[in-house]
């Protein structure tokens, strides 16, 4: 039985297009997904269903997969090109949910959607409507349903409280049954922990646990607090980091010395001139970096030969790439994301196909966190241990 606040829930899978859901620009030329306000038609005399939520958004937004879940909405047969539509009605509950089915279509960018509603006072209505991809979320709106006037407005936020992820690092799961909202990080190991907004019953969620989660770093780390990380060596004038991109490093045929212990004196140095390596930081202490590593050879067939050392951690270098282009990293004052953010990494180009992760001198680092400094700028700050990339990706 649907009683107030009880969410009545919608999953709707929404054709977007090829660009991200920030870059949806409608046919007005200005107004994109989310920021039109929309009027929901309803039978006199009747509180509208989350059917009449679903008409008002696909009409608005009349891509392929949302003409053919509007079709199949109002009793018709789709018949969607080179593509097979995935449709569960649940009335009852509030709930639909479509797609094309991901091995029918000849695009991979059609996301799943979800929306779903809350009665708060007045008669009022505050409807979600969310977007996934299996690499997470691409869409999440809210709107407040005014019976008086019919309108659907979208809120200019999420009415979300203590939330200070970014959630396009998440799939967002709107609730099916109950009223809370669930967000699971995507399958990567650098996804920050699964969370939960908790319906508050006034038209808001908070975050459970916020207090202990942003005393942390995220999830999703290194296994047992590793990270990868390289030499100065690797920045050399090549055509993977080529100018400005190393002239700020100097020399790169400097010794590294070794040593015996975190605190122990050296036993001799390493010069790794024009070769790779390949290094995962075990632990850092006092200053110091235990690492295992080996030098790559170009030959594939040749089996790289790791060793254990221990190297001041300025010798090492960090190379900070998000997985998500749209998410940026945060530098912090301090260990903790609560402390002053400093500014924002984004990855860095050397061209409009391939990114070039900027390496960051390492100088210290704690559990899920290090604390790097920028050669060209020279700002200096912490940032999550999750970042740290092995590698460059094109």
């Amino acid at each position: 039985m649907k009683t107030k606040n009880s969410p009545l829930i919608l999953t709707l899978l929404l054709a977007l297009l090829a660009c991200s859901a920030a870059a949806h620009a409608q046919s007005d030329g200005d107004k994109q997904w989310g920021t039109h306000v929309l009027r929901v038609h309803i039978q006199p005399g009747k509180r509208p269903t989350i059917a009449d939520f679903a008409r008002a958004f696909l009409q608005q937004y009349p891509t392929p997969l949302n003409t053919a879940a509007l079709a199949k909405l109002d009793g018709k047969a789709p018949q969607p090109k080179s593509c097979t539509l995935e449709y569960l009605l649940d009335a009852p509950s509030g709930y639909l949910k479509y797609s094309f089915h991901e091995n029918s279509c000849n695009r991979t960018d059609y996301p799943t959607m979800e929306m779903c509603y809350w009665r708060t006072d007045a008669g009022h209505c505050l409807v979600a409507v969310n977007g996934n991809t299996y690499m997470g979320n691409l869409l999440l709106v809210f709107y407040d349903y005014n019976p008086t006037t019919g309108l659907m407005t979208p809120l200019s936020k999420p009415p979300f409280k203590d939330l200070h992820d970014d959630v396009r690092e998440f799939i967002v799961q709107l609730p099916r049954k109950g009223k809370d909202i669930h967000l699971e990080g995507w399958s990567d190991r650098s996804a920050p922990a699964p969370l939960t907004l908790r319906w508050d019953g006034l038209g808001g969620f908070t975050l459970v646990g916020a207090a202990e989660r942003y005393r942390q770093p995220g999830a999703g780390l290194y296994q047992n607090g590793q990270f990868p990380a390289t030499f100065k060596t690797r920045f050399g004038d090549s055509d993977e980091y080529p100018t400005p991109f190393n002239v700020h490093f100097g020399k790169s045929d400097e010794a590294i010395p070794l040593y015996n212990g975190p605190s122990g004196s050296a036993t001799h140095p390493i010069t790794p001139g024009d070769f790779c390596y390949d290094i995962t930081v075990e632990k850092v202490q006092t200053g110091r970096a235990y690492i295992h590593y080996a030098q790559m050879s170009e030959d594939p067939t040749v089996e790289p030969s790791y060793a254990y050392a221990w190297v001041d951690c300025s010798s090492l270098y960090v190379l900070l790439r998000s997985r998500h282009e749209s998410v940026a990293m945060t530098l912090f004052a301090e260990p903790t994301r609560t402390s002053r953010p400093l500014q924002t990494i984004k990855n860095e180009y050397v061209d409009d196909s391939q990114i070039r992760p900027f390496p960051w001198q390492l100088l210290e680092a704690r559990q899920g966190w290090l604390k790097v400094r920028h050669l060209r700028t020279h700002v200096t700050g912490w940032v999550e241990s999750r970042f740290a990339s092995s590698d460059f990706v094109q």
